[in-house]
């Protein structure tokens, strides 16, 4: 047996492990994508997003399509090109190549693939978004974390319709959330923790939040040393910022205080958090302003997803700032709602963000008051319920 047909028998063999699995939304958009061009497609997310799986998906249902993952010792041994030339000339229409990010030169190798083969689709993943750019002749698709709608679709087969505007009335919510009280208060304590990431339907709550952080450590070990070319004292010290983050409540560390914590130069912090950022873990929110406003305002870090700060956290055996997790949901579902937001400069207690059209939201639990956006025109206290609304309507 060669090495060929090797792969073309744990290629089909994979199609077997994902057949009963339930397809994430994204699934569907990718599916759409075969056989159009431009003929190159890229998934990029944080590990743990379900890349894999999706692909394998789709994968199962088509019959002249073929999976590699880039790691594989034949694909090692004969080179990727050698490979994936070899396979399409057998009749493999529909390439699948996973973590090809690990191969040296990987674009330049699809790009003469797509050239000599333009009627293979190629669909490959990359764990780091760093490893992706942008080019005229790819269609780059993000894979984020699972909205509450699916994990409450896949996980509990509820079907969940709200409408993306009704969270910013508070009676209006919660007559439409009445619906599915009181489980969904369950859903939203399960999704803060691990619903966000796929092995979250199928393990415990405990196996879960080891894996988010397994996915979290796996991306700083690999992704930060052979995409973003960081040395090993800032990956130690990317993961130390990335302790500290975990553990403070929104807002309280600073560039001057993390570089003091760190005993590392502002411009070592810099770097490091803009890794973070590229490899999906953090998001850095500026100020919502212009000229030089936005260049004096202090940045805020958060995670990009509230699953990753609490699995830091259970790793750590510290207590998760509820008002972080929050923060996070709410970001995320408005970034997934393509609404644009910066933080507020100009008040001693200023409140937490500025929308795109000027409306001011302050987060917090049931007992929050409106006292921080009293002096503003348009302000919004988002509470628990909302912020559910928010998580279920995309």
């Amino acid at each position: 047996m060669n090495g060929i047909e090797e792969l073309i028998l744990l290629s089909s063999s994979l199609k077997e492990r994902v057949r009963r699995m339930k397809e994430r939304s994204f699934v569907k958009e990718l599916r759409e994508r075969i056989g159009k061009a431009p003929n190159i497609v890229f998934l990029k997310g944080l590990r743990g997003v379900g890349k894999t799986t999706g692909m394998l998906q789709i994968h199962a249902k088509l019959e002249s399509s073929i999976y590699l993952s880039a790691d594989w010792p034949q694909v090692i041994d004969y080179g990727l090109y050698e490979v994936a030339s070899e396979l399409i000339k057998l009749g493999r229409k529909h390439l699948f190549i996973d973590e090809i990010h690990t191969v040296p030169g990987w674009f330049r190798i699809i790009k003469a693939l797509s050239d000599q083969f333009p009627d293979t689709t190629i669909v490959a993943t990359g764990s780091a978004a760093a490893a992706f750019s942008p080019e005229r002749r790819v269609k780059l698709m993000d894979v984020e974390p699972m909205s509450m709608k699916e994990f409450a679709l896949l996980k509990y087969n509820e079907e969940v319709e709200v409408s993306p505007r009704i969270w910013k009335d508070y009676d209006k919510t919660l007559k439409e959330l009445g619906k599915f009280f009181p489980r969904i208060e369950g859903w939203y304590r399960e999704y803060l923790k691990v619903g966000g990431f796929p092995i979250s339907l199928t393990m415990s709550e405990e196996d879960a939040l080891e894996g988010i952080y397994a996915a979290i450590e796996k991306s700083i070990k690999e992704d930060a040393l052979s995409i973003l070319k960081m040395d090993y004292g800032k990956r130690f010290t990317m993961e130390k910022l990335l302790f500290m983050l975990a553990t403070s409540p929104p807002g309280e560390k600073s560039i001057t205080s993390l570089s003091t914590n760190l005993q590392v130069s502002k411009t070592t912090v810099y770097e490091i958090l803009n890794a973070l950022e590229n490899m999906k873990i953090i998001r850095i929110i500026r100020p919502h302003a212009r000229g030089s406003g936005l260049i004096r305002g202090e940045p805020k870090m958060l995670f990009r997803h509230p699953n990753l700060r609490v699995a830091i956290c259970h790793k750590l055996r510290k207590e998760v700032p509820v008002g972080a997790i929050r923060e996070e949901a709410v970001l995320f579902a408005l970034e997934r709602m393509g609404i644009s937001f910066g933080t507020v400069r100009g008040k001693k207690k200023s409140p937490d963000y500025m929308l795109e059209d000027g409306t001011i939201i302050e987060i917090g639990g049931p007992s929050k008051k409106s006292g921080q956006i009293k002096d503003f025109k348009k302000g919004i206290v988002v509470r628990d319920y909302q912020i559910m609304a928010m998580l279920l309507s995309f």
